[in-house]
Protein backbone atom coordinates (compact mmCIF):
# COMPACT_ATOMS: atom_id res chain seq x y z
CA UNK A 1 0.00 0.00 0.00
CA UNK A 2 1.55 3.41 -0.95
CA UNK A 3 1.40 6.37 1.50
CA UNK A 4 -1.72 7.88 2.62
CA UNK A 5 -1.23 11.20 0.84
CA UNK A 6 -0.68 9.49 -2.53
CA UNK A 7 -4.32 7.45 -2.29
CA UNK A 8 -6.04 9.75 -0.73
CA UNK A 9 -9.42 8.30 -2.06
CA UNK A 10 -8.70 4.18 -0.68
CA UNK A 11 -10.91 2.95 1.98
CA UNK A 12 -7.98 1.63 4.10
CA UNK A 13 -5.28 4.63 4.14
CA UNK A 14 -1.79 3.90 5.77
CA UNK A 15 -0.01 6.22 7.20
CA UNK A 16 3.86 6.21 6.60
CA UNK A 17 4.06 3.99 3.45
CA UNK A 18 6.32 3.67 1.06
CA UNK A 19 6.05 6.37 -2.08
CA UNK A 20 5.84 5.74 -5.76
CA UNK A 21 9.81 5.64 -6.15
CA UNK A 22 10.15 3.39 -3.69
CA UNK A 23 7.70 0.59 -4.14
CA UNK A 24 8.92 1.12 -7.96
CA UNK A 25 12.42 0.23 -7.05
CA UNK A 26 11.20 -3.35 -5.00
CA UNK A 27 9.03 -4.06 -8.20
CA UNK A 28 12.04 -3.87 -10.39
CA UNK A 29 14.11 -5.91 -8.07
CA UNK A 30 11.14 -8.70 -8.51
CA UNK A 31 10.36 -8.15 -11.95
CA UNK A 32 14.29 -8.20 -13.15
CA UNK A 33 14.26 -12.10 -11.69
CA UNK A 34 12.59 -12.95 -14.74
CA UNK A 35 10.13 -15.29 -13.08
CA UNK A 36 7.15 -12.68 -13.18
CA UNK A 37 3.94 -13.73 -15.61
CA UNK A 38 1.53 -10.95 -14.41
CA UNK A 39 1.26 -7.51 -13.16
CA UNK A 40 -1.34 -6.05 -11.47
CA UNK A 41 -2.80 -2.89 -9.45
CA UNK A 42 -5.79 -3.47 -6.95
CA UNK A 43 -7.54 -1.62 -4.92
CA UNK A 44 -7.76 1.56 -7.41
CA UNK A 45 -10.86 3.64 -5.15
CA UNK A 46 -10.66 6.86 -7.50
CA UNK A 47 -13.70 8.51 -6.61
CA UNK A 48 -14.02 11.61 -4.45
CA UNK A 49 -12.29 14.16 -3.13
CA UNK A 50 -8.37 13.54 -4.08
CA UNK A 51 -9.27 11.46 -6.92
CA UNK A 52 -6.76 12.89 -9.17
CA UNK A 53 -3.88 11.81 -6.88
CA UNK A 54 -5.19 8.22 -6.94
CA UNK A 55 -5.31 7.57 -10.41
CA UNK A 56 -1.59 9.51 -10.79
CA UNK A 57 0.21 7.34 -8.59
CA UNK A 58 -1.89 4.53 -9.94
CA UNK A 59 -0.52 5.64 -13.27
CA UNK A 60 2.67 6.29 -12.49
CA UNK A 61 3.13 2.14 -10.91
CA UNK A 62 1.36 0.87 -14.00
CA UNK A 63 3.77 2.73 -16.05
CA UNK A 64 6.92 1.56 -13.65
CA UNK A 65 5.67 -2.05 -13.60
CA UNK A 66 6.20 -1.93 -17.76
CA UNK A 67 8.82 -0.82 -17.88
CA UNK A 68 10.65 -3.00 -15.54
CA UNK A 69 9.03 -5.70 -17.60
CA UNK A 70 9.83 -4.02 -21.00
CA UNK A 71 14.10 -3.88 -19.54
CA UNK A 72 13.52 -7.72 -17.98
CA UNK A 73 12.48 -9.27 -21.18
CA UNK A 74 15.06 -7.37 -23.43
Amino acid sequence: MLDAALVPTHRTREPNGPGVDQTLEAIRAVVGTGKVRAVGLVSIYAEGEGEEITLRSAAELLRGCLRAWRRAAG
